[in-house]
């Protein structure tokens, strides 16, 4: 009995995950324009690399593998920013950005 309850408590966590997806693959799309149209904005990188170690951590959690790894590369990316070892715009920088922002379209698309 105890089993059936915590499998279907992780369901609905996994589901509210999921129903959340929208405005967190808004949220981090907002942080990514504002990077891009800005000059030095440190705040939003900082916001970015926040939510970025956020989605890293849960969604493998829930079993969304693919964004938890596109995420662990784009904060290492945004790490390197903050560091001042790589800039916002270098070439390896945005397309993990925008592997993180599509894996999340993806599953929207699908739940």
């Amino acid at each position: 009995m105890l089993q059936i309850e915590f499998e279907q408590r992780i369901l609905q966590f996994r589901q509210n995950y999921l129903n959340g997806l929208p405005e967190k693959a808004r949220e981090i799309g907002d942080l990514i324009d504002r990077i891009e149209n800005g000059d030095n904005d440190l705040p939003a990188l900082q916001d970015l690399q926040s939510e970025l170690h956020r989605v890293r951590g849960v969604a493998p959690t829930f079993g969304f593998h693919e964004l938890g790894e596109a995420a662990a590369e784009a904060e290492d990316a945004i790490r390197q920013c903050l560091a001042g070892k790589m800039l916002f715009g270098h070439h390896e920088v945005l397309p993990v950005m925008v592997a993180v922002h599509r894996a999340m379209q993806g599953l929207i698309e699908t739940a």
